[in-house]
């Protein structure tokens, strides 16, 4: 099952923050697509919160394309929080021993 997501934000010289809230499969069958909505995002904001709640499902490409988030974030001297996770995300990052960035609740943003 194939997810949606959604850009909540209109195009802007790289300021303020957006919100990229993504939706069913964070796997590798939509990893490329997702980087380069991260990539575009990341381009023209300073922060970006992911909104993670209705991710129903992720894998070892989803986690790579979460840390190249927080990593391109970073090095751009900019904010990433992760917008309410779901309990899968949250479970991956815990088994495997790794903080999360910032965490907000869905009200955030």
């Amino acid at each position: 099952m194939a997810g949606s997501t959604q850009i909540d934000s209109p195009p802007k010289p790289r300021r303020g923050r957006a919100r990229l809230s993504i939706a069913g499969e964070l796997t590798i069958y939509r990893a490329a697509e997702l980087k380069l909505q991260l990539v575009e995002q990341l381009e023209r904001h300073s922060a970006l919160d992911l909104d993670l709640a209705q991710v129903s499902e992720i894998d070892c490409a989803g986690l790579q394309l979460l840390l190249f988030a927080q990593r391109a974030t970073q090095a751009r001297n900019g904010e990433l929080r992760f917008i309410a996770p779901s309990p899968v995300v949250l479970e991956v990052f815990a088994l495997l021993q790794l903080a999360p960035p910032a965490i907000a609740p869905p009200e955030a943003a």
